[in-house]
């Protein structure tokens, strides 16, 4: 026995997502990406989230994308 799970990350970067297919390898869950760059929505956070809900693919949680724009 693996101690080990199968979870994914999928983002607006993600656009072309087969969600049955997804659960049918064994995925046991997803985080999805709220935030683009702008502190802007995600442009598929509403479709992700809707599809992978639809296949019965858990949606674990979501995170904030960010960067540094400079080193100071």
């Amino acid at each position: 026995m693996s101690d080990e799970s199968k979870i994914i990350d999928i983002s607006g970067w993600n656009t072309n997502v087969d969600y049955a297919k997804i659960k049918s390898t064994g995925v046991e869950g997803a985080i999805l990406r709220i935030t683009e760059k702008g502190n802007g929505a995600d442009s598929m956070f509403d479709k992700h989230y809707k599809g992978l809900k639809n296949a019965d693919v858990p949606v674990l949680g979501g995170y904030k994308y960010s960067y540094a724009l400079s080193i100071q």
